[in-house]
C-alpha cells in the first residue's frame, strides 16, 4: 500500500487499524520516498498520512525539500475543498451576442470617411477596428472553471464555500460537498449519453440543432422569395 514489495506483521496491524477507524492512506506511489537511507543505499516511506474516509478525496500528499545534514524528507498533507474550480490562462475574448453593433457600424463608417482603401493604411484600419471593439464588444475571460457544473448548482456550490470557510471538516460542509459532487456526475452522464446518441451520418439535423442551441443561435424562419423572371421583347420588324 505505501510503496513495499512485501508486507510485514507491523504492516498488517496498522492496515488493520485503518480499516477498523474507517481511515484512508494517502500515498501516491509517483512521489520519491520520504526517507533515504544512506546505509542501505534505498529510499523507503516510513512517514504515512492517515484521514477519514469522508475526506479521502479532498487530501493530497506531497514531498517536500531534503532537510540539510539529514536523510529525511518532511511530507505534508493539503486537504482542498470538496468542489475546486480549474484554473485556466487569462485570455480575454469578445463576446460578439451582447456587442453594440449598432455603434460599431456607425464609428466605422465615419473613421473610413477619409482613410483611402490602400495597402500603406492597413495598419490604421487595424488600429481603428481595434479601437471600437475595445469600446463597444464587452470582452472577458473566467480564470475558475468548474468542469460540467449545472447552472442550478451555483447557489449551492456558494454555500458549500462558505460551509467550507467555517468548518472545512464539518459533516454539513462534507455532505454539501458530496451532493453538489453528485448533481456533477448525473449532468456529465445525461451530456454522454446526448453526445452518444448523435449520429452526423443517418440525422445531421438533431446533431445541429444542438450545436446552435449550445451557441445560443436563434432559428430565423424560412421565408419563402419568389423568382421571376423577364425575358426581353423581340424589336419590332
Amino acid at each position: 500500500m505505501w510503496g513495499y514489495t512485501e508486507n510485514n506483521e507491523d504492516g498488517e496491524k496498522v492496515e488493520d487499524w485503518a480499516e477498523r477507524d474507517n481511515m484512508s492512506l494517502i500515498h501516491d506511489a509517483k512521489l520519491p520516498p520520504s526517507f533515504n537511507s544512506g546505509r542501505w543505499r534505498k529510499g523507503y516511506n516510513p512517514d504515512n498520512i492517515f484521514v477519514s474516509h469522508n475526506i479521502r478525496n479532498m487530501s493530497i500528499r506531497s514531498i517536500m525539500k531534503a532537510i540539510p545534514k539529514t536523510q529525511h524528507r518532511p511530507i505534508q498533507c493539503q486537504i482542498n475543498a470538496a468542489i475546486t474550480p480549474r484554473m485556466v490562462p487569462f485570455r480575454r475574448r469578445f463576446n460578439f451576442k451582447k456587442a453594440k453593433w449598432a455603434e460599431v457600424t456607425k464609428y466605422m463608417d465615419n473613421e473610413i470617411q477619409t482613410l483611402q482603401p490602400t495597402p500603406a493604411n492597413y495598419c490604421k484600419f487595424v488600429d481603428r477596428l481595434k479601437k471600437v471593439s475595445r469600446k463597444y464588444i464587452p470582452r472577458g475571460c473566467h480564470i475558475n472553471y468548474i468542469k460540467g457544473l449545472p447552472q442550478d448548482t451555483i447557489k449551492d456550490l456558494e454555500t458549500y464555500y462558505e460551509r467550507y470557510e467555517e468548518d472545512p471538516f464539518s459533516e454539513l460542509t462534507i455532505e454539501t460537498g458530496e451532493r453538489i459532487l453528485k448533481d456533477i456526475a448525473e449532468h456529465k452522464k445525461e451530456w454522454m449519453t446526448l453526445i452518444k446518441d448523435l449520429d452526423m451520418v443517418k440525422n445531421s439535423n438533431k446533431a445541429w440543432k444542438l450545436i446552435k442551441s449550445m451557441n445560443n443561435e436563434k432559428q430565423q424562419p424560412k421565408e419563402h422569395i419568389n423568382i421571376t423572371r423577364t425575358f426581353p421583347q423581340p424589336p419590332p420588324p
